[in-house]
């Protein structure tokens, strides 16, 4: 089993840190082909591709949970009714998103002013966004087929192939010499790769599981199954957006432009560090899931004792060489300055990470039992802390404030996980 998550977690790892580097390349080439405008355009499409993701609003999530406790049982007819009800949720949220924005195209190219040499450019994206969103929210099914198998490898391999191929989409688009038409263009070939990669991959699904079918009878049992998760998974997203943003606009206001900038670098650099927790981690979601199936309650314990020991010593793994490196590092990638300031602030971030990475193991747990209620009591436990604390603190210490005010709102909410965990009511099936 070690060797297992040890070979889970380097296909996880190695998705991740291609991504990662497909990503700077690519900012690297569009800026230089296209200019910070066309690149502020690309990155403004992106950005509301991100935006409409949300409309999924954990229903990847519940999908998951149920494929990974239905598929071990061979529980297959269920199974299909959970696929069924995804791919018309998410059909019903494509159509939705394709009718709002060819009604709002042109008010939106109006609000964020486009320059008149993208207008044209920028009205046929607003339409293919629609395509794009979809594709990605329907690929999600078959790929959490293949989650339920806990078949990482080919779900690394698909991810890291189309990442390669949209990059070099992205480098002959440039060879052509198109100008600013590049962008339209751009999108037009995502929109392509992002279908073929929902058709890759529902192969591999197929193939993997033979008995993938769509069925015309959904039970009021499952649908309410899906529906009750979606009600607190909502609450959860809004709240994470609530929480996600306050800081900033805290320490823009106190301190000015200049040290929000600082923060915000420091805030992105953790936020690379977690997700990237987050992303290696998530090999125990189908676990969890299918013990839960099995309603082997010790078994669950145990699973999730054992990632929380885990996930901390990877953080702590982690955060050391980036404590190291930091200054060397960040003096040669912008200056020697800006790592001198920004290094005691990257400390307390680096402390966050470590005080926040068991929240991940918790996340998975309670989906992988049906439970987003208790992650939303835990949002609303952590809102209640860090408010009044981003108060009194910012003014105390700076900008070391905010992060510190989160450190202490976090280990407010792992306390409320630990004594949710210990009530043997909440591992109730459902």
């Amino acid at each position: 089993m070690t060797a297992k998550y040890l070979k889970d977690t380097f296909w996880n790892s190695a998705d991740f840190f291609t991504s990662v580097v497909v990503t700077l390349v690519t900012t690297k080439i569009i800026v230089t082909s296209v200019g910070l405008d066309g690149y502020g355009l690309y990155s403004l499409f992106n950005s509301v591709i991100s935006t409409l993701g949300l409309f999924d609003i954990g229903s990847g999530i519940a999908i998951s949970k149920y494929l990974a406790e239905y598929i071990p049982q061979h529980k297959y007819h269920e199974g299909n009714e959970i696929i069924t009800i995804g791919l018309i949720f998410y059909t019903a949220v494509g159509g939705i998103i394709f009718i709002a924005l060819f009604v709002l195209a042109r008010p939106l190219i109006d609000f964020f002013a486009i320059a008149d040499i993208y207008r044209t450019e920028a009205l046929q994206v607003i339409l293919l966004l629609p395509v794009i969103v979809t594709a990605s929210l329907l690929q999600s099914i078959p790929q959490n087929v293949l989650v339920a198998y806990e078949d990482w490898r080919l779900i690394a391999w698909i991810n890291m192939i189309f990442q390669c191929l949209n990059l070099a989409l992205i480098i002959g688009l440039v060879f052509l010499g198109l100008g600013p038409r590049i962008i339209a263009y751009l999108f037009y070939g995502l929109s392509v790769t992002f279908l073929l990669k929902l058709v890759l991959t529902l192969c591999f699904a197929k193939k993997k599981h033979p008995e993938l079918k769509l069925t015309m009878r959904i039970s009021a049992a499952e649908f309410f199954k899906i529906t009750d998760f979606l009600r607190y998974s909502f609450l959860q997203y809004v709240l994470s957006v609530f929480l996600g943003h306050p800081d900033k606009f805290i320490i823009g206001k106190v301190f000015g432009l200049e040290v929000l900038g600082i923060y915000h670098f420091c805030s992105q650099a953790f936020g690379y560090m977690f997700s990237f927790l987050s992303n290696i981690f998530k090999i125990i979601f189908p676990k969890l899931s299918e013990t839960h199936g099995r309603q082997d309650f010790a078994g669950l314990i145990q699973l999730s004792s054992r990632g929380i020991k885990y996930i901390l010593a990877a953080a702590v793994l982690l955060v050391l060489p980036v404590g190291l490196i930091w200054r060397p590092a960040i003096g040669i990638y912008l200056n020697p300055q800006f790592a001198q300031t920004s290094f005691p602030l990257m400390i307390i971030f680096l402390i966050y990470l470590i005080a926040r990475s068991p929240t991940i193991i918790y996340y998975y747990f309670y989906n992988s039992i049906a439970k987003p209620k208790i992650l939303v009591e835990n949002l609303i436990v952590i809102l209640l802390i860090v408010v009044p604390l981003y108060v009194i603190l910012t003014p105390m210490i700076g900008i070391r404030g905010p992060v510190l005010a989160q450190i202490i709102a976090t280990l407010g909410g792992l306390y409320h996980f630990f004594r949710k965990t210990s009530d043997t009511k909440v591992y109730t099936y459902g």
